[in-house]
């Protein structure tokens, strides 16, 4: 990824040989942290795109006994993102930070997170604490102009036209769906030629 140029078309699927995927499902910043030497720095890379949320804001409700907080604070969260920005400037490659996709109540989410503080009849209710955390992503990228690919808002606006809904673009209420992902990766394709012109 050496070239300044817009990338497209044969560009795109050549450059797909050059994606290294450091992301471990399951983790949060705190396990990213942890590893971002090994997994990113070590690589050298010139773009990083850096999306984590979900995992952090999560309060284990479904534990016994149940879990009153986030697996990762919010202010430890905001911290983490930091140093990422950090390390990642002092390697003087680009970066792209990326919000969570907004979460959906499904049969299986409400029975797992079904209880307080989420608000499980509110059909925003799963996204209490998460949009604080995709907020604060916001506030990192601004802070430090970097460039942002707010995936929360992008998933809300693809709700609001008529016959749509961010359901669509969630495979289980979670994580993205084939549609979502699409919709994922042409934002991103736009991003990145971007930040590589």
């Amino acid at each position: 990824m050496r070239s300044k140029s817009t990338l497209s078309g044969s560009k795109w699927l050549s450059l797909l040989n050059l994606i290294i995927n450091a992301g471990i499902g399951g983790h949060n910043t705190e396990n990213a942290r942890a590893r971002l030497q090994k997994n990113v720095l070590s690589k050298n890379p010139d773009v990083v795109i850096i999306q984590f949320g979900i995992n952090d804001a999560a309060i284990d409700v479904w534990k016994n006994p149940p879990a009153k907080n986030s697996r990762v604070s919010l202010e430890q969260y905001r911290e983490n993102l930091w140093h990422f920005v950090e390390q990642l400037k002092g390697k003087n490659c680009e970066i792209i930070l990326m919000t969570p996709n907004p979460l959906r109540w499904t049969a299986k989410m409400k029975k797992m997170y079904g209880k307080p503080p989420y608000e499980p009849e509110n059909a925003d209710g799963f996204n209490l604490r998460l949009k604080l955390y995709a907020q604060k992503m916001r506030e990192v990228a601004k802070a430090e102009k970097i460039e942002l690919l707010n995936i929360y808002e992008a998933f809300e606006s693809f709700g609001k036209k008529d016959g749509q809904s961010v359901d669509g673009l969630l495979l289980d209420g979670v994580h993205p769906s084939e549609k979502g992902h699409q919709l994922v990766a042409d934002l991103l394709k736009e991003k990145i030629n971007e930040v590589r012109k």
